[in-house]
């Protein structure tokens, strides 16, 4: 419980990072912080929509709430926004994202998990689901983004 708690809370340093702001911020850095107020606010919506999804499918498939099942669908939802967390414009599209892998990635686990418990599976698959499926999806929406951007939009119109 701690470890998501401290996972939502300090995700946004890595967003900060990855979108070019670094140390504190100052007047010349004020539009980078522009991108940047961008990437934590989407950031932080997709992290959320990851964990209610998860919440949604832990709770149809164990029939309670599972802490790894949630543990590993907000890590998704942050790894998909990796790539694309300063270039969407509108806050939806980072909540749909983030419920998206938060979908996959619960899913993943959900199914994966058993089956790795009686050693059908191995845990490269419950691996896959919480990492690479996100990565793939975020990837792909990223480069969406930027072929559908014309730059004109400013966040949230």
């Amino acid at each position: 419980e701690m470890g998501l708690l401290m996972q939502v809370i300090s995700w946004e340093s890595l967003e900060l990072s990855s979108s070019g702001c670094t140390g504190l911020p100052s007047m010349e850095l004020w539009e980078q912080m522009d991108k940047s107020k961008e990437a934590v606010i989407n950031t932080y919506l997709s992290l959320a929509c990851s964990c209610i999804s998860a919440c949604w499918v832990a709770r149809i498939f164990k029939g309670k709430l599972d802490i790894e099942i949630l543990l590993n669908a907000t890590l998704a939802g942050g790894v998909a926004m990796g790539s694309s967390a300063d270039l969407i414009s509108h806050p939806y599209g980072s909540m749909i994202l983030g419920f998206l892998t938060g979908t996959i990635s619960a899913l993943g686990y959900a199914t994966f998990t058993p089956l790795q418990d009686k050693r059908l599976v191995s845990m490269t698959l419950v691996v896959f689901s919480t990492f690479i499926d996100p990565g793939i999806l975020g990837g792909f929406i990223s480069a969406m983004v930027i072929d559908l951007a014309d730059g004109s939009k400013q966040f949230g119109d």
